[in-house]
């Protein structure tokens, strides 16, 4: 109480003061005044409210308070893509998900056209490209095109564990007892294989070529290039890329035989006991052990 009283007689002499020596060379500027003022009435609501002290000494200058800061609530934490309902189990978001680009290419007033029966006669375009890519053995050719296998280019067509895309809902993506094939067995699944760490649109042969050096008769690189459909010798198991267009390729229903729930092997090394797996339920890539067994699909650049 004493400290208000002082106050407040401090405040009444610098007004006093002021209107006193209005016409002398020594009154207080008119701000001054405003800042006495202004001191005063917040010491006295500072001395009569103790327990807000630590937020209005601060004054005008003080930060924002920390409850209304800018917050990300629940709904909008940053978003990641989320299997939609229709999506097989397996296919949820887990941690190390890789959700790639829509990398489909499909340009016109070329030979060949995205649906056009490639050149090896039985393979159907999904890739057409103006500018040229690196391909083939070494990445030593120039592509345009990329063509996958039909539906049954491998054997037995059986009943999609979820389901294909096209008529009928079958596949031989998976092999006649629904195991699928490993990427590697043999040294190939524990160490890093040379050269088979490939990427890019045009890398799948390369990659496919590598495993072989490395990998068991019956996995996934002998599996595609023992198929010579069209008499081609080249067919190979697609890189991440490639496969990733595939999956976005708007005509690969029409194609058919691709199950939406098992994931198909992508020829992409990512470690000594790792590959990209993508699926086609919701277009996730994945890392996958070497010695699971996937789904498989020859394609060719040309």
């Amino acid at each position: 109480m004493r400290t208000n009283l002082k106050l407040l007689t401090i405040g009444l002499v610098l007004v006093t003061a002021a209107v006193a020596g209005c016409s002398s060379t020594t009154a207080l500027p008119a701000g001054a005044i405003e800042d006495a003022v202004v001191g005063l009435a917040l010491a006295e609501t500072s001395s009569a409210s103790p327990t807000s002290s630590s937020s209005s000494s601060a004054g005008p200058t003080s930060s924002p308070d920390p409850v209304v800061s800018p917050t990300a609530t629940p709904t909008e934490a940053p978003a990641s893509p989320v299997a939609s309902p229709t999506d097989s189990p397996v296919d949820s978001v887990l941690l190390g998900d890789n959700y790639q680009p829509n990398n489909d290419v499909c340009e016109p007033d070329l030979v060949y056209g995205c649906g056009d029966i490639g050149a090896s006669g039985v393979g159907t375009v999904f890739y057409a490209s103006k500018a040229s890519f690196k391909c083939g053995d070494g990445m030593a050719s120039s592509c345009n095109y990329l063509e996958v296998a039909p539906n049954g280019w491998n054997g037995t067509l059986v009943d999609c564990i979820n389901v294909c895309g096209g008529s009928p809902d079958s596949t031989s993506d998976e092999g006649s007892a629904y195991l699928g094939y490993l990427y590697c067995t043999g040294s190939g699944d524990t160490k890093i294989i040379p050269n088979a760490s490939g990427n890019v649109i045009g890398s799948g042969f390369t990659n496919t070529s590598a495993m072989l050096t490395m990998c068991n008769s019956g996995d996934a690189a002998e599996q595609v290039r023992g198929y010579t459909g069209g008499g081609q010798m080249d067919w190979s198991l697609p890189s991440s890329d490639e496969l990733n267009a595939l999956y976005f390729y708007t005509g690969r229903d029409a194609i058919g035989g691709f199950d939406s729930g098992r994931g198909y092997w992508s020829s992409s090394q990512i470690d000594k006991v790792n590959a990209w797996k993508q699926y086609f339920g919701n277009g996730s890539q994945r890392q996958t052990e070497k010695t699971v067994g996937l789904n498989v699909r020859a394609v060719r650049a040309f």
